[in-house]
Formats: C-alpha cells, structure tokens, sequence
C-alpha cells in the first residue's frame, strides 16, 4: 500500500487508494504494460484524471474496473472495499470528534 498517510483516518492507519496503489495491483496481476492501458481506459470512461485522484474519482475509477472479467474485475472490486472503507472509517472518525 502506498497510500500517503496525510489523508489516513487517525486512529485507523488507513488511507484511501492512490492511482500508484491501483497501478502495483495491476501491474503485479497482468504485467506493467497491461495495467498502464487498462487504467487508462478506466479512468477516461469515467472521466477521471489519470495520476492524482479523489476519492470520489477512485470510487467511479475502481467501479469502473470492477465490472471487468476476470483479475482485474477481482482487483476492481478490492478497491472499492478499500474505498468503501477509508470512508466509513472516517465518517465515523468525524462522528466522534463531534461532526468536526
């Protein structure tokens, strides 16, 4: 994961996934040349700024990819949990830090 920590929830060490997160998975799963054409497909059908990415990007990004056959729909579907995730941990963070 290398997610930057400046935008991880306190308390949890989670960050939302970064392009570079998503780029690794791919690039481990179906080699660096793949992964750069497939996340770029991803990201203009959405489109989505191809490096830095909020986390609303991500989301439409890593949904994008979750309807893909096969590794990369599997990968897909790990980022939105991961999204999915680093939102609901923070919004619980907030809730306890008084709606700050």
């Amino acid at each position: 994961m290398s997610g930057t920590q400046s935008n991880a929830v306190p308390g949890y060490a989670l960050a939302p996934p970064t392009a570079d997160d998503a780029l690794a998975y791919l690039a481990r799963a179906v080699g660096p040349d793949r992964a750069a054409g497939v996340w770029l497909r991803a990201c203009a059908a959405v489109g989505a700024p191809r490096a830095t990415l909020s986390v609303d990007e991500m989301m439409r990004v890593s949904e994008h990819l979750a309807r893909e056959q096969g590794v990369v729909g599997v990968i897909g579907q790990s980022l939105v949990v991961r999204v999915r995730t680093y939102r609901l941990l923070a919004s619980a963070q907030q809730r306890a830090e008084g709606g700050r």
